[in-house]
């Protein structure tokens, strides 16, 4: 397999099987896409990472926090969340593309430009509201989040590199797509794009779950706790399952 000429292996994505066409700096002679004279190359690629705004909440109980969606926190047997901090590895992809219809009834897919933005502009941070905002066991569980909250930024950030450049190779390497039917949606060329990104991605992930999970470790939370010392974590009205040990 040379530099210059690469066919990647066929990957049913939505249905929709894929074809690479182009790799690097030439054409693939058996690929039948004229280069258009109308756009320019390479495809703009543009990569933003989002600081997030941290938005507290303190409306969900006890019985609530487990139920809360798109965070990577996981008490140990016989403890219970009290707060839970939102991950920010969100990852967006917007396509400016051309497209030019083949005899055979296929598609090729030129990409002209492609914007990722990686995190969300808003980090949400629970703890839990059985704990009034200014008690000690408050200003405990928050210290604890913001520790996640520090996590998620430096690892995110971290991967950004990785991640634009994860993307401009897949990119450079797939321009153009041939569609086997011409009703082709954006959404089947991220997901391919995306799918070329997966192990950037997976990378990022199981990094963020390894510190995240650091933290949520048996003798840190009593090491916390101790530090703490606070005296009330299951005040009035708490869940009786809550409180088991």
């Amino acid at each position: 397999m040379t530099n210059n000429r690469r066919t990647l292996a066929r990957c049913l994505w939505a249905g929709v099987l894929l074809f690479t066409a182009w790799a690097g700096t030439g054409f693939a002679a058996d690929i039948p896409c004229p280069r258009p004279t109308q756009i320019s190359f390479p495809a703009q690629v543009a990569f933003r990472v989002y600081d997030p705004q941290v938005v507290f909440r303190h409306d969900v109980d006890l019985f609530g926090l487990p139920r809360v969606e798109g965070h990577m926190e996981i008490p140990p047997q016989g403890w219970v969340l009290q707060g839970v901090t939102i991950t920010n590895e969100h990852l967006d992809l917007k396509l400016k593309t051309f497209k030019q219809n083949l005899p055979d009834g296929r598609v090729c897919v030129w990409l002209i430009a492609v914007e990722a933005t990686l995190g969300m502009p808003e980090q949400h941070v629970y703890v839990a509201k059985d704990y009034p905002d200014y008690s000690c066991e408050y200003r405990s569980v928050l210290a604890h989040e913001n520790k996640h909250v520090e996590i998620n930024r430096r690892v995110v950030h971290s991967f950004a590199d990785r991640m634009r450049k994860a993307l401009e190779d897949g990119v450079a390497k797939t321009n153009p797509l041939i569609f086997s039917s011409r009703n082709v949606m954006d959404s089947q060329i991220t997901g391919f794009l995306y799918y070329l990104m997966r192990p950037t991605r997976d990378a990022m992930h199981a990094e963020l779950k390894q510190e995240n999970g650091a933290l949520d470790t048996p003798a840190a939370y009593i090491r916390e706790h101790a530090e703490s010392g606070c005296k009330n974590w299951f005040p009035n009205g708490v869940p009786a399952y809550a409180k088991r040990r």
